[in-house]
């Protein structure tokens, strides 16, 4: 296999815990970044059987189960509501929900964690790449959940990964390698990037936020390998942003100090140099917990940890090439 032929297919599914049977390699072609991958972990039982030798018997083969890591750039795609971020289908199998918001020109596709106790899952299709007619082999999983990442470094893109994803496992199979048919929308870096801590502006070196989400996969006897649907049981988001300032300013160790005080500590990061490239994470009730003082190329930076007090955050793609 050449993992530069490798493809990736996802789709949100029709119906929570019931698998896509049908991905199309023209609308559900999925840019995933290299480190994507899915993984298949088989239980086994050993067998020890009292029989007057030392023959190895064989093992019982329990569940399957499928671990899904995948990845790629944040950017807009394009105005209009169904013109979603790339990220849109892992946000979704996250625990995120998206209300695209118009009006004349304006188009911002908004993302906030679901309020509904069952979200999305998804349907993943990965195709390990081989040259030639039916050289390639297909994996496909079902019911996937799992934790997110948002991550950023200057002068670099922003990635948005789906992390400790959870999947049922459906096969294995010999296929013919699928053509795609890309976007090739620009990729904003993260230069133009401003981090609002205590409404003071600090420019950024790096940032990570992540949701802290744990899934659980659930036992079911009735499927070919006893695993069936993935559930998003617990949420604890957590931030780390390492910022800088050439003037004097306030120092980010206030936030620290006040960290009693959730209201007046909103922390957002943004980035994107035209209007229709814009990208905006916000923590509305971030609790800083860690604050450390830090020497990166010769300058003096702060990195700063903390929580995401009510696992408020919110993330906003800008497809208006107005404002």
């Amino acid at each position: 296999m050449i993992k530069e032929l490798d493809v990736y297919l996802v789709k949100v599914q029709a119906d929570f815990a019931k698998a896509e049977t049908s991905l199309s390699n023209t609308t559900d072609f999925f840019p995933a970044l290299p480190d994507s991958k899915i993984e298949v972990n088989t239980e086994f039982q050993e067998v020890e059987v009292v029989s007057g030798g030392y023959d190895q018997d064989i093992a019982v083969r329990g569940h399957v189960k499928a671990a899904v890591n995948l990845s790629c750039y944040m950017r807009s795609i394009g105005t209009g509501q169904t013109n979603l971020p790339d990220f849109d289908l892992l946000a979704k199998a996250a625990g995120f929900q998206t209300t695209p918001t118009t009006g004349g020109s304006k188009y911002l596709h908004t993302y906030i964690p679901s309020t509904s106790l069952i979200g999305k899952d998804i349907t993943v299709w990965h195709y390990a790449g081989g040259v030639g007619t039916t050289a390639s082999i297909l994996r496909k999983v079902g019911n996937v959940v799992g934790d997110w990442k948002i991550a950023g470094e200057a002068g670099k893109g922003g990635v948005f990964s789906l992390v400790s994803g959870k999947g049922q496992y459906i096969s294995d199979a010999a296929a013919t390698l699928v053509v795609p048919t890309k976007n090739r929308s620009l990729i904003p870096a993260v230069n133009t990037v401003v981090a609002l801590i205590n409404n003071v502006a600090y420019k950024v070196l790096k940032f990570e936020f992540t949701g802290g989400n744990s899934s659980e996969q659930f036992i079911d006897s009735t499927t070919s390998y006893g695993m069936g649907r993935s559930d998003i049981t617990k949420k604890k988001g957590k931030f780390m942003i390492q910022v800088y300032a050439d003037a004097a300013l306030t120092l980010p160790i206030t936030a620290l100090l006040g960290g009693d005080v959730l209201a007046s500590t909103a922390l957002s990061v943004r980035w994107g140099a035209t209007a229709d490239k814009k990208i905006n994470v916000a923590c509305l009730y971030p609790q800083y917990t860690d604050v450390k003082t830090e020497d990166a190329g010769g300058l003096t930076v702060w990195t700063l940890t903390g929580n995401m007090t009510r696992n408020d955050v919110t993330i906003v793609v800008n497809a208006d090439a107005t404002t």
